[in-house]
């Protein structure tokens, strides 16, 4: 029986995975990508069993990457996957942590490693809290938003209090509510740039910077930002030990770690992501391929290598 990997996503960023199936391909490991809903269990005569388009599914790993409308399939596949005995990572609670930017944002403020901004959940009875707490500028984010999307940035109380008196527009899988949104300070960036420092085992491997192609203060390299890999030694310790810290924060061995420097040079961490590019040719051209070759060394040093060698 061949040894598998499974990662549990959608179809759209295929060659991002499919990079990481090359790598191992040679090490008699197949990959094989699997959107959540589609893939079929069976529990019977007290066993379990997984199908995939219409074939048997018996995966030596399982890796959660599942995200907006298949983040809840997902997770519930994930548990599955760990009940029938399968080793799991990215489970559930780490990709709901991921994707539930309050809960995340929480955990990255209980430690005392990290500088992270605090916030307050949107709603008309915290307002008053807000403009007091919060302060100006500050910026509205989607709860469940990625890629840049949803975001806005308030420089006084005139045009928050204007956008909270309208309708706002669904991102992801949020509903369109302010409720959907939370509110923290709005740090300004040192030259306008953040970093992406992505993390595997809680160790930081790879770096790329990110800046807007307009001049605006949003960088996600999906909407309109500019990237450019990085070497880790631009840092210093203080940064990415934070960035580390951050991973571990929210529990993802595989972590982009979204940090920036204010007017200061004191660094602070934005976000972390539980589900990462892996492929940064495909959103830098010219690239290196060092982030995908890290990550499918660390699986067969780690996770891999040791299933194999326990099952024979």
């Amino acid at each position: 029986m061949k040894n598998t990997l499974v990662f549990l996503s959608d179809y759209e960023a295929a060659e991002e995975f499919e990079a990481v199936f090359n790598l191992l391909r040679p090490h008699g490991i197949e990959g094989i990508l699997a959107k959540p809903k589609d893939v079929i269990v069976a529990s019977v005569n007290g066993g379990q069993r997984f199908f995939f388009k219409g074939h048997t599914l018996a995966p030596t790993l399982v890796i959660g990457y599942a995200f907006e409308d298949d983040l809840l399939p997902g997770m519930r596949l994930l548990t599955q996957f760990r009940e029938a005995g399968v080793k799991v990572l990215n489970d559930g609670e780490t990709l709901y942590c991921g994707q539930h930017k309050d809960v995340s944002s929480m955990r990255l403020n209980a430690s005392p490693d990290i500088r992270h901004m605090p916030y307050v959940m949107c709603s008309a009875e915290s307002v008053h809290y807000i403009i007091d707490v919060i302060g100006f500028p500050c910026v509205a984010k989607p709860i469940n938003g990625a890629c840049g999307l949803g975001l806005y940035k308030f420089d006084d109380e005139v045009s928050f209090r204007a956008w909270m008196s309208t309708p706002v527009a669904a991102v992801g899988v949020n509903s369109g509510s302010h409720r959907d949104y939370y509110i923290q300070p709005y740090i300004e960036k040192k030259d306008g740039v953040d970093y992406r420092i992505a993390c595997i085992g809680h160790q930081a491997v790879y770096a790329y910077e990110r800046r807007s192609s307009n001049g605006g203060w949003v960088t996600n390299l999906s909407s309109n930002g500019l990237g450019k890999v990085v070497s880790l030694d631009i840092f210093g310790n203080e940064a990415l030990m934070m960035a580390e810290s951050a991973s571990r924060a929210i529990g993802s061995l595989f972590c982009g770690v979204d940090l920036a420097f204010d007017m200061h040079r004191q660094p602070f961490i934005i976000e972390a992501n539980t589900c990462p590019a892996i492929k940064i040719s495909r959103y830098i051209p010219g690239a290196c391929d060092g982030l995908e070759r890290a990550f499918a060394t660390y699986l067969l040093d780690n996770h891999l290598n040791q299933i194999i060698e326990s099952d024979n």
